[in-house]
């Protein structure tokens, strides 16, 4: 059973999530992308996935201060807890979330954690009063558009040569209403998930 940290992403991060995005997209976003979806985007939800098993007692981690400057070692953030197997996320305006990445470490797939991730963006979506969400998706990604249909998503338009690497186009997908009713069927999902995957929440320890 996987054993996974779901927290917010970190400006610290930032330098796992590049080697994360050149392995699962052939168009990566660039750090400057990151730091204003972290420290300048009150808009944006960042979120990353930590192998929890792979975390460091505290006494391992490299000490902080000044000899780190002096020698010209690597600063040890508070974030290197785990090694990073995924990260994702989401964009709202008003009731409408909106995904704007997501990938899962290649060694990493087909354990269910993309699905994790999607499902705790759209959670987190609901949270914040979203009625609906959108995303694109590759016209030739069956996998992807196979995991959102079982979400509820549709096919609702499409954005001719979207990805500028193959001009592919890029189906649009869309869930809504976000109602009681869909929200019972999330609660399904989770339950079926936390059944194949150890989760630590740190969103819901962010919860007041």
């Amino acid at each position: 059973m996987p054993q996974v940290i779901l927290r917010p992403m970190r400006l610290a991060d930032i330098e796992e999530v590049i080697v994360l995005n050149r392995l699962g997209f052939s168009l990566p976003w660039a750090r400057s992308t990151y730091r204003y979806e972290i420290a300048k985007n009150d808009r944006s939800t960042m979120l990353v996935m930590e192998n929890a098993a792979e975390q460091k007692p505290r006494s391992e981690r490299q000490p902080n201060g000044w000899l780190q400057q002096l020698f010209g070692f690597k600063p040890a953030q508070e974030s290197e807890t785990g090694k990073l197997i995924g990260y994702a996320g989401f964009w709202q305006v008003l009731d409408e979330a909106h995904i704007s990445t997501i990938t899962v470490h290649p060694d990493w797939r087909g354990k269910n954690l993309g699905e994790l991730m999607l499902w705790k963006m759209i959670t987190l979506a609901i949270e914040q009063d979203a009625n609906k969400v959108t995303l694109e998706v590759r016209v030739s990604n069956a996998v992807a558009k196979a995991l959102y249909f079982k979400y509820g998503f549709e096919i609702v338009g499409i954005r001719h040569r979207y990805y500028r690497d193959n001009n592919e186009n890029a189906d649009i997908m869309m869930v809504e209403p976000l109602d009681d009713e869909y929200q019972a069927r999330l609660k399904t999902f989770e339950a079926d998930l936390l059944d194949r995957i150890a989760l630590i929440d740190r969103f819901a320890q962010l919860t007041p």
